[in-house]
Formats: structure tokens, C-alpha cells, sequence
């Protein structure tokens, strides 16, 4: 329901629209004594062609951990999953695409993250594959500061989870048939 009211904007407009619901969204984060990666196959991405419009979307308790202590963790002392359940981005592709012709560009993306209820503006790397069926392959490697989204890294774990995490996302978008 709340991805409902997130694309509500997209929807009322008759462009084409493309979307997955099952982007592969994972971070890493690097520390002296530990390194984490979590996986998550459940965000949404949502993009509008003809105005170069990007919404994503995921759900933090969605991410897995190859301990199930950390993913507990994860979700009730640092992300606070129960007040924050989702992370977002809406922006806009800021390079020129024909969406028409198969091929490959290096992107950047200009928008908002939110994190742990903080909004950043924020300007992403990424890349797009538009292929021979107009399938839309997207994809972006990122750097998060824990501080910059009031996600507080307790000293007792200071050498287990890095201060800047690594976050990349992928997914291919097909039409959303309406």
C-alpha cells in the first residue's frame, strides 16, 4: 500500500512508465575487525522516460545478514526499522537518453535520499542499459555516511562497522502494463 502512494504521482500521468519490484539492493561496509554485506531482492524502482524521473524504494527489514544476530541488530539499534521502515530516493537522471535505441550510458543522478528519516540531496553515479526489447537494466554503486543520517555507530562496535558503508543498487525495469 505505501508503494501505492509512493508512485501515485507517476501514475495519474499517461507516460510510460517502467518498474521492478525485485532490485537487488546491498551494502558492505569495511571495519579493522569485521566485513559486513547485507542483500535485500525486494526494491522498488520506478522510472518515467520522457521526464528522466526516478523513485526507489526499500524496505530495511527486507535486508539479510549471514548472522542473524546482526540483522537484529541492524534493525531495532542502528536503522530502527520500526520507526524508519523504508529507505528512498526520488531524483532525475540528469544526462540526455534516447530511450529508443538500444545501448549503455554513464549517468548522474540528482535527487533526495532518505535514510533513517533524514533527507539528503544527494548526487549519484549510475548506468543504464537500454537492450533490444526495451527492457531498462539500471545500476549504481554509492557511498553512505553513517553521521549524515544520524545512524549512530556505538563505540563498543567502532572497529566492526565502517563510518562510510558502500550501497549499490541493480534491477531491470520492464513496461508496467497498466
Amino acid at each position: 500500500m505505501a508503494t501505492f502512494f509512493l508512485l501515485l504521482p507517476f501514475l495519474t500521468l499517461q507516460a510510460q512508465l517502467y518498474v521492478t519490484r525485485e532490485a537487488h539492493v546491498w551494502f558492505y561496509s569495511h571495519a579493522p575487525l569485521e566485513d559486513i554485506t547485507a542483500h535485500s531482492y525486494q526494491g522498488t524502482i520506478v522510472l518515467k522516460p520522457k521526464t528522466q524521473e526516478v523513485v526507489a524504494k526499500v524496505l530495511i527489514r527486507s535486508f539479510q545478514f549471514k548472522k542473524a544476530l546482526m540483522q537484529e541488530h541492524f534493525n531495532e539499534n542502528y536503522m530502527e526499522s520500526h520507526k524508519y521502515p523504508y529507505a528512498t530516493f526520488k531524483g532525475k537522471i540528469l544526462q540526455p537518453i534516447d530511450w529508443n535505441q538500444p545501448a549503455t550510458h554513464e549517468i548522474e543522478v540528482q535527487g533526495t535520499l532518505t535514510i533513517h528519516g533524514v533527507s539528503r540531496e544527494v548526487k549519484l553515479p549510475g548506468k543504464v542499459t537500454i537492450d533490444k526489447n526495451k527492457n531498462i537494466k539500471v545500476y549504481s554503486r554509492f557511498y553512505v555516511l553513517l553521521k549524515d543520517y544520524n545512524i549512530k555507530r556505538p563505540k563498543v562496535v567502532e572497529q566492526n562497522i565502517a563510518e562510510k558503508i558502500q550501497v549499490t543498487v541493480e534491477g531491470t525495469l520492464t513496461p508496467l502494463t497498466r
